[in-house]
């Protein structure tokens, strides 16, 4: 490969193209180490036996979801356990069959990121032909002991706040922020984050796994700025992280929506002004109102997004 850069040509503009063509050399040339990270994805796993208790081996199972190109299928091991890893957020159907015991049918499982749903199954003697099925259980990970916080995408699109990754971790009970959001008067200004006595800007941008943080400053910042509405959840953990997150503050685990078999979108636009709020009252002193706090003046925010697939259950976009 070779680039031809012109005699005339700027001296800071080669050296800029110059540096681009090093960095993406050493890129490729030395791949970058993985950086610690929470799960982006989430797992069932359980254990299938018969009425006694016994361990019921070879059993296939499988699970199928709309955030899922194709189902998938796996047998329990000899002492009856299985595990589906790297499952991506979202709501899964799990059937069991055994020669000999009625088909166990499960729905509504679930999953959102780093979370194990741990599913026991207890096989009824029946035909294969007869379902035994299961809905509204509640799930639990036996895994993980992290606490974590998520909000899904109902909850980022309807609660009052800047729409900003500061103002919604704002909302996470125990967390402190360097500035005060009301209403959005603050948003997408950047803030140092404190929670359970975490020094500060002690926090992790991570988006679908990267690490978005600039290294510049204390660390805890980052040069990017992303759209709410390209979430699928928002998850803050603040406590019990894996051994690989080097920090004891807020990770912000940020994964964004996936494209499935059905062409969906949304187009939306935000807006508020100062005529929108509720009147101020400033306080008084020596018989005259004080100017205080941060008025608001008018936000916008405008947002969208289109998914679907462009080969059905090959390649979604």
């Amino acid at each position: 490969m070779s680039l031809l850069v012109p005699s005339r040509c700027n001296p800071v503009l080669s050296s800029m193209i110059l540096m681009c063509l090093v960095a993406l050399l050493c890129y490729l040339v030395f791949p970058p180490r993985l950086t610690a990270q929470i799960s982006t994805t989430g797992k069932i796993a359980g254990t299938v036996t018969d009425g006694s208790g016994a361990a019921v081996p070879n059993a296939p199972v499988s699970v199928k979801s709309t955030a899922l190109l194709a189902p998938r299928s796996t047998h329990t091991q000899a002492d009856g356990s299985y595990l589906f890893d790297l499952l991506p957020p979202g709501t899964y159907e799990m059937t069991i069959t055994a020669p000999g015991f009625s088909t166990f049918n499960q729905t509504g499982i679930v999953l959102t990121a780093g979370f194990t749903a741990t599913i026991p199954s207890k096989l009824q003697v029946g035909e294969v032909t007869q379902v035994v099925k299961v809905e509204g259980e509640p799930v639990v990970d036996l895994e993980n002991n992290q606490t974590s916080t998520t909000f899904d995408q109902n909850l980022l699109q309807e609660i009052p706040s800047g729409r900003d990754p500061w103002s919604t971790v704002a909302q996470m009970p125990g967390s402190t922020l360097s500035t005060f959001d009301v209403a959005g008067n603050n948003s997408y200004q950047q803030s140092t984050m404190q929670v359970h006595g975490s020094t500060p800007a002690e926090q992790i941008y991570s988006y679908n796994g990267l690490d978005l943080n600039w290294p510049g400053a204390n660390g805890g910042y980052t040069q990017f700025y992303t759209n709410h509405d390209s979430f699928d959840e928002f998850q803050v953990v603040a406590d019990n992280a894996p051994a690989s997150v080097p920090i004891g503050g807020v990770y912000m685990n940020m994964v964004t929506k996936s494209g499935s078999n059905q062409l969906h979108g949304q187009a939306v636009f935000y807006y508020l002004t100062a005529g929108l709020q509720a009147g101020v009252k400033f306080p008084i002193f020596n018989g005259k109102p004080v100017t205080s706090g941060s008025p608001f003046d008018m936000t916008k925010d405008m947002t969208a997004s289109l998914g679907g697939p462009l080969i059905r259950d090959k390649w979604w976009l």
